[in-house]
């Protein structure tokens, strides 16, 4: 519930702004980069305070609805505000061309994720808020670092322009209706486990999930900076190249799914309670799924 909430603010917080920051940025300027990133940044901050206010005003009403108590309410609100942030700066990363800094970056948050996450639940006992503050620390601690990239690498000033933000939102609207439609493909399993099976299942296949995530992270951060390295050599007819690099990330994602399918029941018996050890019977399909 938490994670579904996050969906119906993070289109509003992230208006396509990603997008159009890849589409403009081989034709622009870094003083009209910078111009962008400024007056972009002033969408999230202003949803921000919208969604604060509505909390604000009816958190009865969402409590009834949802279960979730106002203090998560409000951590959905920051979560969604700081994952901008985390997504813009994976975007800025790949634009420039910095696969080792996207892939580490990426790697890191989800470790740090899974880390805090058993921290909270198994050693200090925080039930589902642990799992809840576990999301959010490491989003802030991405938004904290992308801060601070923007403002070193001069992204961040107090620029503000008015056809940026119009073409932002032009492009943003539109692009709304995708969010949700991203929502229903990668949902869908979890509600019909859900229906079928009931919550209990559905929770054992979330566990899961997670843990077969490690991988998602690591395809992401091959992939998502892979495509320019592949045009370029296609291009230039450096097919080996292409090869070589393609081979060795097969390699690699087989190495990575037997390490997991290895490590995972060692994870679960010295950090997992056992009335969770069902969720290793899904770990070898989302593995391979992935």
């Amino acid at each position: 519930i938490f994670s579904n909430s996050i969906y119906f603010i993070a289109p509003l917080m992230n208006m396509g702004i990603g997008e159009t920051f890849t589409v403009e940025y081989a034709s622009i300027d870094k003083k009209q980069l910078t111009s962008f990133v400024s007056t972009s940044l002033t969408i999230p901050v202003l949803v921000l305070l919208i969604v604060l206010l509505i909390v604000i005003a009816f958190h009865d009403f969402f409590f009834r609805l949802t279960g979730l108590t106002t203090q998560v309410q409000y951590i959905v609100c920051f979560f969604s505000f700081s994952n901008f942030f985390s997504d813009y700066l994976f975007t800025v990363l790949r634009n420039k061309n910095k696969p080792l800094s996207f892939g580490m970056l990426a790697i890191l948050k989800t470790v740090l994720e899974l880390a805090l996450a058993v921290l909270f639940i198994r050693f200090l006992k925080m039930g589902y808020m642990g799992r809840v503050q576990s999301m959010f620390i490491s989003t802030a601690v991405v938004f904290i670092v992308t801060l601070f990239y923007f403002i070193k690498s001069g992204l961040l000033t107090f620029s503000y322009s008015k056809s940026w933000a119009m073409l932002i939102l032009k492009r943003g609207f539109p692009a709304i209706p995708l969010f949700f439609m991203v929502f229903v493909l990668y949902n869908t399993d979890k509600y019909m486990i859900n229906y079928f099976f009931g919550p209990a299942r559905a929770g054992l296949y979330g566990l899961a999930a997670q843990f077969a995530f490690i991988i998602t992270m690591l395809s992401s951060a091959f992939i998502t900076p892979f495509y320019p390295f592949l045009y370029d050599n296609l291009n230039n007819g450096n097919l080996r190249k292409v090869v070589i690099v393609t081979s060795s990330y097969m390699l690699l994602l087989g190495i990575t799914c037997l390490a997991i399918a290895l490590l995972a029941p060692i994870g679960f018996r010295y950090f997992i309670a056992p009335k969770f050890y069902p969720s290793l019977y899904y770990l070898p399909f989302l593995s391979v799924e992935r």
